[in-house]
């Protein structure tokens, strides 16, 4: 597929679509945070990489129209998603430690958090810049296909991605078991309530990031063995399926039961202030002849 084909045109109209509505589901889980009253750990930790998402999105949103845009789309698609992914992984330790092991110094975790979030993809996102091997990759711009390029998608994603899908797969299966057994014991409803909740979010974590790379690694590994391989639709629907990794992400991580309280909060605050039973400004009718 040529940079400027029609092909490409449709698929970048495609992306752009389908990536407006997931930048719309992180800057809503963010402005969620923002106007919260209390500052809660775990939430700052689904902003942090709500924000990974929110640049992703906006990285296949740029057009692979020239040499400079497809850099800067391939150096941030990069960044941003070994970011989200490894952010991912962090959520899952994070629950571990907290639940299982009794963990209540996590918070004091926050700085090296933020170093291998932000700092190590970051680190992983520079490396391919010094064989210069960022450029167009069948849809879109990211690490080409050849010489050291094949090393470099290796090294500074899949790795990554493979050992966080397999970490995550094991950490929330255990914890999993763990809460749905400590479940039956709980006396307290509310509690009982809020657990079944996280259960259900739980099954939903691990499953997003293999949803949205599936298509996308089976069509990368194609191309590492052809690279002329050109199947539109197949491109289309791989990229399509990582473009709702910020949507799904926000969905599943930030609308916990603290968001959607404060979302019913702001909701009822709004009608009660525009449905008040007081109106100081009484309107009489007049017959008029």
């Amino acid at each position: 597929m040529d940079q400027n084909s029609k092909e490409q045109e449709i698929l970048t109209l495609t992306l752009t679509i389908a990536n407006i509505f997931s930048s719309l589901g992180s800057i809503f889980i963010i402005v969620a945070y923002v106007t919260m009253k209390k500052s809660l750990f775990s939430l700052r930790l689904v902003v942090y990489m709500t924000i990974a998402d929110l640049l992703h999105s906006i990285s296949l949103i740029i057009p692979p129209t020239s040499n400079t845009l497809c850099l800067i789309q391939g150096i941030l698609l990069q960044f941003t998603s070994a970011s989200s992914v490894l952010w991912s992984a962090i959520m899952a330790f994070s629950i571990f430690n907290a639940s299982i092991r009794n963990d209540n110094n996590v918070e004091g975790k926050e700085n090296i958090f933020l170093v291998v979030g932000y700092i190590f993809p970051l680190i992983l996102t520079i490396l391919p810049v010094i064989t210069d091997s960022y450029g167009y990759s069948q849809g879109w711009c990211w690490i080409k296909p050849a010489d050291h390029g094949v090393i470099w998608r290796l090294v500074c994603f899949y790795a990554v991605l493979f050992f966080v899908i397999i970490f995550n797969l094991s950490v929330y299966g255990f914890v999993y078991g763990k809460i749905r057994q400590e479940i039956l014991n709980i006396p307290d409803e509310e509690a009982q309530k809020v657990n079944r909740d996280l259960l259900t979010r739980l099954k939903f974590y691990p499953i997003i990031l293999i949803f949205c790379y599936t298509t996308v690694t089976i069509m990368r590994m194609c191309e590492m063995f052809n690279s002329n391989i050109n199947i539109f639709w197949f491109t289309l629907a791989s990229g399509l399926s990582v473009s709702l990794l910020g949507l799904l992400n926000s969905i599943a991580y930030g609308l916990s039961k603290d968001v959607r309280e404060h979302l019913k909060f702001l909701l009822c605050k709004k009608k009660t202030r525009h449905s008040s039973p007081f109106d100081p400004n009484p309107t009489t009718g007049s017959i008029n002849s």
